[in-house]
């Protein structure tokens, strides 16, 4: 007698946790779904060296711009936030304000010598940092002049800047980068 009235207790106890694992959601025979990384629906860039082709334009068309601004005294300096987050638009927004209270010039072109990519994330969440990159920048060509025209560049400078350079991809246009942090690179290897 007590053996039977094991077995239906175990049974019983068994039905009990098959029904609350259904109840609680738990049906070990159901795979959770996999989780989101990333609200893109397809790769933006179908290698890597368009994602580095499209960053390194990116960075172009943004020195060039910076330094239009520079140069015409910081006006209309919200041109810079198509082309950077609101973090970095800031920061070089401080610095066109500085160069206009100086009065300081730009002459010669900042060159992109060499870039090479450190990541491509294609799904990379919300196209936050999908691409960073090494860019070694030339600046020997280019001055810095007080409103006098004399150089205030110091002797010392370098010729060549890397930077690591991160991208974020704009929301609503799936291609267009911006740029998302700039920071000079103390590591070897890109210039």
């Amino acid at each position: 007698m007590q053996s039977i009235l094991r077995r239906r207790t175990a049974t019983l106890t068994l039905a009990l946790v098959a029904l609350l694992s259904l109840l609680s959601g738990c049906a070990p025979d159901q795979p959770s779904p996999p989780a989101p990384t990333s609200s893109l629906e397809k790769n933006p860039f179908p290698s890597d060296d368009e994602a580095l082709a499209a960053a390194q334009a990116t960075y172009e068309r943004f020195m060039a711009l910076t330094k239009q601004i520079a140069n015409e005294g910081g006006l209309a300096p919200e041109r810079i936030d198509d082309l950077a987050t609101p973090e970095v638009a800031s920061t070089e927004k401080e610095g066109f304000a500085d160069f206009a209270a100086r009065k300081l010039k730009i002459t010669g072109d900042s060159i992109v010598r060499s870039a090479v990519l450190q990541s491509y994330s294609p799904r990379a969440a919300e196209g936050r940092a999908i691409v960073t990159g090494y860019f070694c920048i030339d600046v020997s060509g280019v001055d810095v002049l007080d409103e006098n025209g004399t150089s205030v560049v110091q002797p010392s400078r370098p010729d060549t800047t890397p930077y690591e350079v991160a991208f974020d991809l704009v929301a609503n246009d799936p291609t267009r980068l911006i740029v998302s942090t700039k920071n000079v690179w103390r590591g070897e290897g890109v210039c």
